[in-house]
């Protein structure tokens, strides 16, 4: 159907898609302390899934925003929404919302790794975040 071409729907596309990938992040790990006596994360798993929950959580944040000014420019403009927002300015918005997401990520593990570690490196939880 021609009508879900529009930019609200490629938009909510996008945000299916992250909010999937955020889900993604914790659900392995949730299932394999399920089944297992020792529910304990490593310090590189605990890393890569702190850089992956910001990447995803990042760029999902500035997605809605994104969102936000499309429905904004519909109900304020909507003589002028179709030229403003096309087809091209709605990837580069979904782009831009990607890279944003990807420096805050990298930004929080950088923080992070400057930060003293001491002890066995070993967190006893499936999920990890910069407070643990």
């Amino acid at each position: 159907d021609h009508r879900l071409h529009s930019p609200m729907y490629f938009l909510l596309a996008n945000l299916s898609f992250i909010d999937f990938c955020l889900s993604s992040v914790n659900t392995p790990k949730l299932i394999t302390d399920l089944l297992k006596d020792n529910k304990t994360i490593s310090f590189g798993g605990c890393m890569s899934q702190i850089l992956c929950v910001h990447f995803f959580g990042g760029g999902e944040m500035v997605l809605l925003v994104t969102m936000a000014y499309d429905r904004y420019v519909a109900i304020c403009r909507p003589l002028h929404y179709a030229s403003i927002m096309d087809r091209q300015k709605c990837i580069w918005l979904v782009l831009i919302s990607w890279i944003i997401g990807f420096v805050h990520g990298i930004s929080q593990l950088l923080l992070i790794l400057e930060l003293p570690f001491c002890g066995p490196r070993v967190i006893d939880s499936f999920f990890c975040d910069i407070p643990l």
